[in-house]
């Protein structure tokens, strides 16, 4: 079981720029993706959204980059000695005589200027990728610890709602004959006859009985803890286990017959909705 809640960073180097990237996630129905790169990096969003749906099945990211930039006189200077080798290449290749001076420098990079910017980015792609993929890493563990604590949670509440129906269940057979014996006198009193007061009794406590709603209840609470134990996603099969349960727990609160059980019911109820509550951050 995993959250859907969390957070990975990641800090490196690309190119001449000291880069940080940061993953956040939270609870989604499916995968929303925002990334919150410079423009110039925005070419890389499909390839991070990929990514991210190789390691996830639900959740709202958000991916931070910033970066710090190396100074400017040493970028300068850095493509000043690029272009000068490739200007010595080209001059040595086609058998150019006279030295290369600083206007045929400048003249170069001026014409060449918005090549290398593309070329640039295509260099740095890689290790951009390579520092997104270990924050989302890092996130996927965040999530799966988080995870771990939510099941943690979840058990303990699995007993309280197991406590709860077991009382429901034993209480539930005893109320029904005493409400059979009180519906019987009631309409003794009207001046019934006996055999048709009994029948009666009969229908009453039949429209009050709870035995069904328990049984399925029972199911949805092996259902429950078996969705404890599996490795992929649950977070939609909880979802619709809850809004069963909740019926259930609805129908036996109608038909309730006795303080002890209403009780009860609307303790069950309380921790169902908790439940809810936090099955929705169920990856």
């Amino acid at each position: 079981m995993r959250s859907m809640t969390g957070f990975g960073i990641a800090r490196g180097s690309a190119g001449r720029s000291h880069v940080f990237i940061e993953a956040r996630s939270v609870n989604h129905r499916f995968i929303e993706v925002s990334l919150r790169f410079p423009g110039k990096y925005s070419s890389l969003e499909g390839d991070i959204q990929r990514k991210i749906r190789e390691l996830f099945s639900r959740g709202k990211f958000d991916l931070f980059l910033k970066e710090e930039i190396a100074s400017r006189d040493n970028v300068e200077l850095d493509q000043s000695r690029k272009a000068f080798q490739v200007l010595k290449k080209i001059k040595s290749e086609l058998n150019l005589s006279g030295d290369i001076t600083l206007s045929d420098l400048l003249t170069y990079r001026t014409l060449t200027g918005t090549t290398s910017a593309r070329e640039d980015i295509e260099t740095l792609r890689a290790p951009l990728l390579t520092l997104a993929s270990e924050a989302l890493q890092h996130l996927k563990k965040m999530r799966e610890r988080e995870g771990l604590r939510l099941k943690k949670w979840l058990q303990s509440e699995l007993k309280k709602l197991k406590s709860l129906l077991k009382f429901v269940q034993s209480h539930s057979k005893q109320h029904g004959h005493d409400r059979r014996k009180k519906v019987v006198e009631r309409l003794q009193r009207a001046n019934m006859p006996e055999d048709r007061a009994i029948q009666e009794a009969a229908i009453a406590v039949e429209k009050a009985d709870v035995t069904e709603e328990i049984v399925r209840l029972q199911s949805h609470l092996k259902e429950f803890e078996k969705y404890l134990q599996e490795k992929n996603p649950v977070g939609r099969k909880f979802d619709f286990l809850i809004q069963e349960m909740g019926r259930e727990i609805n129908t036996i609160g109608s038909k309730a017959f006795g303080v002890e059980i209403s009780h009860r019911v609307i303790e069950f109820k309380s921790e169902l909705e908790k439940v809810r509550e936090q099955i929705q951050n169920v990856e």
